[in-house]
């Protein structure tokens, strides 16, 4: 009788936390997208940044939840390739802002991408994307 006791009370809890998991779904709510991020420019001193990497968001309005990669740098800036998360920074009309550079490797890679030319050139390139 203690066996069927035990039984029947794990159903029971696995039914009830089935239920209460059914009923906060909601299959309206669409879940975050997805965006593959190939980026590419040369600056006017010749350095070559490509950023390939992920990004989740959601709209409208834009708000970027997560991004991440790999920046590479080539050129006249040296050879250099590291791990990169990047922070979208938004207004409330979804316009993107500033980009906040995260390079746990170097700071000398995120002081260069900081620089107008490639941060500029990569906010109108996320707005492509991810508009």
């Amino acid at each position: 009788m203690k066996k069927l006791t035990i039984q029947l009370t794990a159903t029971f809890t696995f039914l009830l936390i089935a239920a209460f998991t059914l009923q906060s779904f909601k299959p309206c709510q669409d879940a975050a997208k997805t965006a593959g991020i190939n980026f590419q420019v040369t600056t006017s001193s010749g350095c070559t940044v490509e950023i390939l990497g992920n990004a989740s968001y959601d709209t409208p309005p834009l708000k970027v939840i997560w991004s991440s990669g790999r920046v590479s740098l080539s050129g006249r800036c040296g050879n250099t390739t590291a791990d990169l998360i990047f922070y979208v920074i938004t207004n409330t009309a979804g316009q993107i802002v500033d980009i906040e550079w995260n390079v746990p490797e170097s700071a000398d890679v995120e002081n260069l991408l900081a620089d107008p030319e490639i941060e500029d050139a990569f906010k109108a390139y996320l707005e492509q994307v991810l508009i």
